[in-house]
């Protein structure tokens, strides 16, 4: 896209005038005007101070233009630009204009022929030294430098041939093709016999050869050690002229079996340094070397370099006047292809191998073997060759790099600890680069289009139903309200910056594929939230792709990681059975053991919550790892990798399986240690270049220590205000409610990590049977890890004869469970999303029909008061918040009122008010033949205007023939008018048939782990 500036450039240089700009500030004036000017600024008028600039245009005929004011130098300059061009009758279009091919054409002949004159040859430094080699060179190759080294190195002839054919950014072959094509329509210039070389018709005059060499000896003299052994320069004084000098390069064999190896190259500073790569490679004539651009990510000056067989591709097409007609991509489609013009770049003898790694690197095809290094000369090193040496640890950095798992890993400067996290939480909980940024830089260095995303913030994907009931959502910020099936639709969620949000982003794909779409994981409060969601999927389903599988050597380790469930510490004599995936074959557990820990030990850190951890990771023999020395004289690289302080969420994917777990069962001040196996070479190597060949029988020692956690905010602040917290209460009514119903067999649904589970070991209650639900596969490994541990404590006291877990998701139930005596939701509903709490009703009470179903949800109308503001029965209203114990919540949000109210975690969905909520459930109750009752936890609980409520809001559903508890006939809790009407038993059975014989989807609960009592078998319900 020519801006106007950049267009009246262009008229200039073809009349071989020069315009002249005079940028100056103008007098303040307190309030700024702001002209209209060009549509490119579209600027704005600006009311508050800042300084104003203006442009005067003085034109080559003398004529001034003076721009209007604007608050940036460049805008007034674009601005007086385009006042030229109209005064000119030259048209243009702001943000339109595209040069044309014959332009684009016209300016590659103009910029390779100047830069073979003198003034560019003195004054270009990046091509200084291939210069200087070219006036040093004997025969017929004097004063000629290879084609690749222009098309590379100048950057406005990069340009121009990528205006002529985006297939040239692709490919460096056809790109220096194009070049000599320019080359040979220049009188000016000649080509070498095989099209490889360019040079001047006639030669360089003495008196420039000179000069090159004159300046050559002064810089020689005058080089200094300025940057110390990070950067040595190629040039030496001139006592040391002839001495030799040596750089480390990584070689990359075509053939991925053969293993990287680092090459020493040697140089002369009277010896051009493609001359060394060429004779490394094998190749006779150094125009045959071919070189990438600069490496992003990498160090100054490194570049690929790979041998290019025999000529060039052949670029065919009219002449210039009729280069508007011609579309190059046309007739060579893709040059990376077998079938394309690359195939001229192979012997005819035979086919040389794809270089995969090489290509996976650059972005384009690379055939035969290639070499990495740091050579060259750049702007700043101004006109000297300089080098460094390449590392193979820094090679496999930069294939890292290319993946998006591997990309997350370096912004967080943790190879062997730290992965890509499964889930977007919030902003808050976040680390590392942004899931938007590694989409971004993924697409750019794989040539894919840039990632398009569409927020959703209206309704309308919510309102799968229509002429529902609805109801008054009032006070609630991007609630729900209710459909005549007993599920919450997206009500009135206020401006759209207060949500919620779905977003959906497009990722174009190579060549002419339909590009792929991604969906954030449900809606969110923030876009930006949903922004990233939406990102982190496009993420993992890239995941760990390797293109042409030379990545594979970097994901062993963590795949075994992912197939062995993560389970430690687990005791081997107990009845425990895991159930592993089926690509794992059987079930693996890896042992950690406790090192040190402090006097007084904290809390376990619960899932969800943030963790802060200290760790070292030291490669050593596998021997000294099992017998438990680790002394130094053991270690074969100690600090391998460490940090002091690494914070990451805990349950979410953000590290290693073995890191996640392991945390999980630490209370802070204790000090564990755990022994992995070396398989993922490629970060290995990344880590560390010490690495030596020998790498038999070593591991990873990993040494971790839990400094501290943060809970979740929910937790936070419920633990703060109540006593005992929110969350012990709710499981407490749970125990209670087990109790009074004598209850055998319980269903958990939505267990997560089992915590309910967990607890009921813990007191004496009635149960003998237990079985938990969840979809997150990490929660119910932790879960069963706790569990595991628990049971091993225990002394027989407890009724359980089996404990199983299930992985699937509890709106689709599978008919195997039942008619259980009790089914527990406890925090569960306000983690839906729309379509799946849809179905929620249908599921349970439909399918599994327990005898009683208890959920709870929190009650959005208690929010304020844990927040810190009072309720005012007088004026039915919140008072202003005095002092709380959370003055970081309420210092920017003091006046929270009922409108504009948070919810209390950032993963809830929604959160409802009483009626909301009554309404719910007496809807489903009413479908399926149940009663319902209302109770609670948290709070005074007193059921009216003048009170908020209960902070927890639970709902008692009871079958046909169940009765309530009572507790819960109490005052206290509320009775369901309209929920009376049961169903006969004549009707229950027609029920129990149909469902056994509809085609609906049906979840195949997937079983993750069982424990059985000794003395008891286990059952199936």
């Amino acid at each position: 896209m020519a801006t106007a500036k950049a267009k009246l450039h262009t008229v200039m240089v073809r009349l071989g005038q020069k315009c002249r700009y005079e940028t100056w500030q103008l007098p303040h004036l307190g309030t700024g005007s702001v002209g209209a000017g060009h549509q490119e600024t579209a600027l704005l008028e600006f009311s508050k101070e800042g300084p104003m600039f203006a442009c005067k245009l003085h034109l080559p005929d003398g004529t001034t233009i003076q721009s209007n004011s604007f608050r940036r130098k460049k805008d007034a300059e674009q601005d007086a630009a385009l006042h030229a061009l109209q005064k000119m009758g030259i048209p243009y279009e702001p943000g339109a204009l595209q040069a044309t091919t014959a332009e684009s054409w016209e300016g590659l002949h103009r910029k390779v022929s100047l830069a073979f004159t003198d003034q560019m040859v003195l004054s270009y430094k990046p091509l200084a030294e291939h210069f200087r080699a070219a006036v040093q060179r004997k025969g017929s190759r004097f004063g000629q430098v290879p084609a690749i080294v222009l098309t590379v190195l100048d950057g406005k002839i990069t340009s121009q041939c990528k205006a002529i054919d985006l297939l040239a950014e692709k490919n460096p072959a056809y790109a220096a093709a194009l070049v000599c094509r320019a080359a040979a329509a220049c009188p000016s210039l000649r080509l070498s016999d095989d099209g490889l070389w360019i040079g001047r018709s006639d030669p360089f005059s003495p008196e420039l050869v000179t000069k090159l060499l004159t300046d050559r000896e002064n810089r020689v003299e005058s080089v200094a050690s300025g940057n110390g052994d990070e950067m040595h320069n190629l040039e030496t004084t001139c006592s040391q002229f002839n001495r030799a000098f040596r750089f480390e390069a990584v070689y990359i064999p075509a053939y991925v079996k053969e293993e990287l190896r680092t090459i020493s190259l040697t140089a002369l500073p009277d010896v051009y340094y493609l001359d060394t790569i060429a004779n490394a490679l094998g190749l006779q004539d150094t125009g045959q070397v071919f070189m990438s651009r600069q490496i992003g990510k990498a160090p100054d000056g490194s570049r690929l370099f790979w041998g290019a067989r025999e000529r060039l591709p052949v670029v065919k097409f009219p002449d210039v006047e009729l280069l508007e007609q011609f579309e190059p991509s046309k007739i060579y489609r893709d040059i990376c292809s077998q079938d394309g013009p690359m195939e001229a770049l192979r012997n005819t003898g035979g086919r040389i191998s794809r270089n995969e790694r090489a290509s996976f690197l650059v972005g384009h095809a690379i055939d035969g073997d290639a070499i990495l290094a740091t050579v060259g000369s750049t702007w700043t090193s101004d006109g000297r060759c300089i080098y460094d040496n390449f590392t193979l640890s820094c090679f496999h950095r930069l294939m890292l790099g290319r993946n998006p798992w591997g990309a997350y890993k370096l912004s967080r400067r943790s190879l062997l600890v730290a992965d890509l996290p499964k889930v977007y939480t919030c902003r808050a909980h976040w680390q590392g680069a942004s899931p938007k940024s590694l989409l971004a830089d993924f697409c750019h260095q794989h040539r894919l289009s840039e990632a398009q995303y569409t927020c959703n913030d209206t309704q309308e994907s919510c309102n799968s139903t229509a002429g529902g009931h609805s109801l008054e959502i009032g006070h609630t910020k991007g609630l729900m309200s209710m459909n005549n099936n007993g599920i919450s639709k997206q009500g009135n969620p206020g401006s759209s910056k207060q949500g919620p949000f779905q977003c959906k982003v497009r990722v174009g794909s190579a060549g002419n594929k339909a590009p792929t779409y991604f969906q954030s994981d449900g809606f969110f409060r923030s876009r930006n939230d949903a922004i990233q969601s939406a990102a982190l999927n496009a993420l993992l389903s890239y995941g760990r792709w390797s293109g042409t599988g030379c990545l594979c050597s970097y994901f062993q380790n963590q795949d075994c990681c992912k197939s062995n469930g993560d389970f430690l510490g687990s005791n081997p004599q107990d009845s425990t059975v895991y159930k592993s995936d089926e690509s794992s074959g059987q079930s693996e557990f890896l042992s950690f053991r406790v090192i040190a820990e402090e006097d007084t030990l904290g809390d376990r850190p619960p899932p969800g919550s943030m963790v802060f951890v200290s760790y070292t990771v030291n490669l050593i023999d596998e021997g000294s790892c099992c017998n438990g020395d680790n002394s130094s004289d053991m270690l074969l690289i100690h600090d391998l990798e460490s940090q002091s302080d690494f914070k990451f969420e805990l349950g979410v994917g953000a590290v290693i399986g073995q890191i996640d777990a392991c945390v999980s069962q630490a209370t802070v001040g204790q000090t564990l240690q755990f022994c992995l196996p070396v398989e993922a070479l490629g970060v290995l190597f990344a880590a560390s270049s010490e690495l030596g060949e020998n790498r038999q029988g070593l591991v990873l020692e990993y040494t971790v220590k839990l400094l501290k956690f943060e809970e979740a905010m929910e937790e936070r602040i419920e633990s703060s205000h109540f006593a005992p917290p929110l969350s012990k209460q709710r499981i407490e009514f749970a125990r209670t409610m087990i109790n009074a119903l004598e209850a055998k067999t319980l269903v958990d649904l939505g267990c997560g990590s089992g915590s309910l589970l967990e607890a009921l070991l813990r007191e004496p209650n009635t149960l003998e049977y237990m079985i938990g639900i969840d979809i997150s596969r990490k929660a119910l490994i932790r879960g069963a890890k706790s569990l595991s541990a628990s049971l091993a404590k225990q002394n027989a006291a407890h009724s359980i004869q089996s404990i199983t877990l299930y992985e699937g998701s509890i709106s689709a139930m599978d008919l195997r469970l039942r008619s259980p005596d009790l089914a527990t939701c406890i925090e569960v509903v306000e983690h839906m999303d729309p379509e799946p709490l849809r179905k929620l009703g249908k599921s349970i009470l439909g399918k599994l029909v327990p005898k009683v179903w208890l959920v709870s949800t929190p009650n959005i109308e208690y929010n304020p008061v844990i927040r810190g503001l009072e309720w005012d029965p007088e004026s039915n209203s919140l008072n202003k918040p005095g002092p709380t114990v959370f003055p970081e919540l309420t210092d920017s949000k003091k006046l929270m009122d009922m409108e504009t109210q948070n919810l209390r975690n950032h993963d809830h969905r929604f959160e409802w008010t009483r009626a909301e909520f009554r309404e719910w459930a007496s809807l489903l109750a009413s479908q399926y033949g149940y009663q319902v009752r209302f109770a609670g936890v948290g709070g005074d609980g007193e059921d009216d205007d003048n009170s908020p409520g209960f902070a927890t809001q639970i709902a008692v559903f009871a079958h046909n023939g169940v009765v309530f508890p009572t507790f819960c006939q109490e005052a206290g809790v509320s009775k369901c008018d309209g929920s009376d009407s049961v169903p006969t038993a004549t009707e229950v059975e027609m029920t129990d048939k149909r469902l056994e014989t509809e085609q609906d989807p049906v979840s195949q609960l997937k079983e993750l782990w069982q424990w059985t009592s000794p003395a008891h078998p286990a059952a199936i319900l």
